[in-house]
């Protein structure tokens, strides 16, 4: 009978109380939200949203928007049931105070953040003083002061501006922010609510939300049947399938979709992308994108991933013609992309998955958790999500903050901000994909460092917050620089690298070996493969192949053999020097120069191309007891000519201060330099014809550098003709103990 009686009062409060609260909330539907919206996809679902009989959108608006409040009463009441889940404010004042980085205290900035600039303490005390408004005592754990006064509150202690938020996403016309952040180190660990929504609730009331949107779904059905051709009840269909994990019908129902073509094929997107079919989610949504400008009638198709630029960048951006933007984003997605190896762009796809579903939800004012109406930040929260992605965890602040902060909003905005108030936490194993900006205008000039996509080993997490990141479903870790060799051939270069330990975290379990493939790209859709071997657990890569003689990007890429494990990648621009045959005649040149491992000290040093590629040492960090030779090619001197021949070792340490106080005496030169000098020909020197359209002769040296003292140098090859033809090539490296 007691069960009974529990389960009654259950679902009265399930099903009564919201239609009580739907009497009492005004009406908070702005049909034309979508259309004010900056976003591609919302305005094939705005409109449909006309008012009329026949129109089945009015009333499925109200039965989401019950299904919303109920789902939020669910999570909140699991909140308030569970204290290690529940912002206890004054705990967290309590920690600042006491000099603590606790959770809740980074969660409380975070918090208030969401309303301006403000302080915590000025927002979540309460004022004036007096003893009916002081916050009730609350036991302190480790003696930490008591926070039931503002004795402590002073404003030069704590100044008005938030400096412990890593990042601030503004709204638009208004002072309202939201501050996205890293999960805390010691904050209880919860599943990722970006994979599903559900993931908020205990397992317990999972069924019942579950239950709760199967009935949404069988009223959207019963709408479908009705109005099949229905953007906006089509794409709710499909969002509440996805939501409730429904996924073969989702599918289904993106596969038999009758609304407007192009919004099919991002709804499909989007489904596809749920199921983890990233080569048919990016294939509809390039379709989709296609479309658009026939779709809107806008000269601008998409603009979306401007957000995905470092501020300044993007309002640069809006100045420019729609087809210049257009080649940027084209660029920018071409260097996004993970893996040049895989069949999909997993960045692009994650994107437009963001931009669809978030087309879904905003739909509406407000859904599960998050108001989207412009006067509560939701065009800040817009941004949030489609430079981040959904939130691994939203906290909830309570029914205490939300007030605080519903009532300084009030005070002090001219647009309030609304609750309930929430925090965006993130989980660490985010990836930022999107290079800078100077590569993305100049590809060609790449650096690998171009590419900031993880923490920095001279930063804190605290300190650390790229203009956009993801979740990947293969995480990345990044080769070694290594040595890298270039060589002229008659209508190609020949290229070959060499990379000591590259790669970690793989599974020894695997008996296969990675696959390293060099990728080398001169656009978005130019993709040339141009090596594919294998790598061996513990052992150094090496890699040779040939490419063409023209600026482009290179992609050195180990694939992972099992999901568990990372792939590992390395990426720069290059702008190569012509073939051999494109040389002006008369002219002359000089390969970089590659240190090479040789098995003994008096070892002769290699001169045929083979064999050096074989020995390149695997990096440019070299040991002083350890053989090396020297290897380079000169191009335009032939094997019998007269050539001066110069080797320069070259100290590269110290600044540019250091060096003009060593002329001065000063201070200790760390610029001498050491040179060897000979005349060609010369039979005790080791070279050997390469047989080329123009003489091309490979040279090795044989180096000791056991006396030179650790640090960079440069090693320097000059040659000179009698003629005065002279040219130079440099490799630099670092001698360690």
């Amino acid at each position: 009978m007691g069960a009974f009686l529990v389960t009654v009062h259950t679902l009265v409060w399930l099903l009564i109380v919201p239609l009580v609260a739907d009497q009492q909330r005004p009406s908070r539907e702005h049909p034309t939200f979508a259309r004010a919206a900056a976003l591609p996809l919302v305005a094939a679902q705005a409109s449909v949203a006309h008012d009329s009989v026949e129109d089945p959108v009015p009333a499925l608006k109200r039965s989401i928007g019950r299904y919303q409040r109920r789902w939020r009463d669910l999570w909140q009441r699991s909140i308030n049931e569970n204290d290690s889940l529940f912002l206890n404010v004054a705990l967290a004042l309590a920690d600042d105070s006491g000099g603590i980085s606790s959770a809740r205290l980074l969660r409380t900035y975070a918090i208030s953040c969401a309303v301006g600039f403000f302080n915590p303490h000025y927002i979540f005390t309460p004022r004036p003083i007096g003893r009916e408004n002081r916050i009730p005592p609350i036991p302190l754990r480790r003696n930490r002061p008591s926070v039931t006064s503002l004795e402590f509150l002073d404003q030069a202690q704590f100044p008005r501006r938030n400096t412990r938020s890593t990042t601030r996403v503004s709204a638009r016309g208004n002072e309202v922010h939201v501050c996205p952040h890293w999960i805390p180190e010691d904050a209880f660990f919860a599943p990722d609510e970006s994979e599903w929504l559900d993931f908020a609730l205990p397992l317990k009331m999972r069924p019942t939300a579950r239950a709760m949107r199967d009935t949404v779904i069988q009223q959207l059905e019963s709408a479908l049947a009705a109005n099949p051709e229905n953007d906006w009840v089509v794409g709710q269909h499909i969002r509440f399938l996805l939501d409730n994990r429904d996924t073969d019908r989702a599918r289904a129902a993106a596969t038999t979709c009758r609304a407007e073509q192009s919004w099919c094929d991002a709804l499909r997107g989007l489904v596809h992308s749920s199921l983890g079919e990233l080569p048919e989610a990016e294939r509809y949504f390039r379709r989709h994108l296609h479309s658009l400008p026939a779709m809107r009638g806008a000269e601008c198709a998409d603009t979306s991933a401007r957000v995905l630029l470092p501020q300044n960048e993007r309002l640069a951006n809006l100045s420019i013609k729609c087809d210049a933007w257009e080649q940027t984003a084209e660029r920018l997605w071409w260097l996004s992309n993970p893996l040049w190896t895989t069949e999909s762009n997993e960045r692009f796809v994650e994107h437009y998955a963001r931009v669809t579903s978030l087309a879904l939800r905003t739909a509406l004012d407000e859904d599960e958790r998050y108001i989207w109406r412009k006067t509560a930040a939701g065009d800040a929260l817009r941004e949030v999500i489609i430079r981040y992605g959904w939130p691994s965890h939203t906290v909830w602040g309570g029914s205490f903050a939300d007030e605080r902060l519903a009532t300084y909003s009030l005070d002090s905005l001219r647009n309030q901000a609304e609750y309930p108030y929430t925090v965006k936490e993130y989980s660490r194993d985010r990836v930022a994909f999107v290079p800078s900006m100077d590569a993305i205008r100049n590809p060609f000039n790449a650096s690998d460092a171009d590419w900031k996509w993880s923490l920095p080993d001279d930063l804190r997490w605290d300190q650390w917050w790229p203009a956009e990141h993801m979740t990947p479903r293969t995480h990345l870790r990044r080769l070694p620089p290594g040595q890298m060799l270039l060589l002229r051939r008659d209508s190609v270069l020949r290229i070959a690298f060499a990379i000591d330990d590259p790669i970690h975290e793989m599974d020894p379990t695997v008996r296969s070996e990675p696959r390293v493939t060099l990728i080398q790209s001169t656009g978005p859709q130019d993709l040339r493969r141009i090596s594919d071997t294998t790598v061996s657990f513990g052992f150094s890569l090496r890699v040779d192949g040939s490419i063409s003689p023209e600026s482009s990007l290179l992609s050195l890429e180990v694939a992972n053999r099992v999901p568990t494990e990372p792939a590992h990648r390395k990426r720069f621009g290059i702008r190569p020097p012509p073939p051999l045959s494109r040389m002006q005649p008369g002219a002359v040149a000089v390969s970089d120069p590659a240190f090479l491992l040789l098995p003994q000290f008096d070892a002769p040093p290699p001169t045929h191309p083979d064999s050096a590629i074989a020995r390149l040492t695997g990096s440019t960090q070299l040991p002083r007891d350890v053989p090396l030779a020297l290897y380079w090619e000169s191009y335009g001197f032939a094997l019998g000519d007269t050539v001066d021949v110069e080797v320069r070792i070259a100290r590269r340490d110290g600044s540019a201060l250091r060096s003009l106080a060593s002329r001065f005496g000063l201070a200790d030169a760390q610029n001498d330099s050491i040179s060897i000098r000979w005349r060609e020909p010369d039979p005790g020197r080791n070279a050997r014809d390469l047989g080329t359209v123009i003489p091309g002769v490979a040279r090795g040296l044989a180096v000791n550098i056991r006396n030179l003292v650790p640090g960079n140098y440069a090693f320097i090859v000059a040659m000179r003709r009698t003629d005065g033809a002279t040219a130079t090539g440099e490799r630099r490296v670092e001698i360690v103990q």
